[in-house]
């Protein structure tokens, strides 16, 4: 029986990495938002025309925040 419930945990986890780990094009029209940690995380956002770099705190941000450039690009330059 818990090991049912285990496995059932973990696909209830990996459906919702999968559901909200998923960027649209909604994402771009958002502004920057760096976060209020201090991580200094190098990632990239749609300015409006282009992708572009920024440092992320790590926290607080939004979904207009990409860990790559050609993520951004793919989504972002449509």
């Amino acid at each position: 029986m818990m090991t049912k419930f285990v496995v059932l945990c973990l696909f209830a986890a990996l459906f919702i990495q999968m559901s909200f780990g998923q960027h649209t094009e909604a994402d771009c029209l958002l502004e920057l938002k760096e976060g209020l940690c201090r991580m200094d995380l190098p990632r990239y956002y749609f300015d409006g025309k282009a992708c572009k770099q920024f440092s992320y705190g790590g926290c607080d941000g939004n979904a207009n925040n990409f860990e790559t450039l050609e993520e951004c690009v793919s989504i972002c330059h449509k």
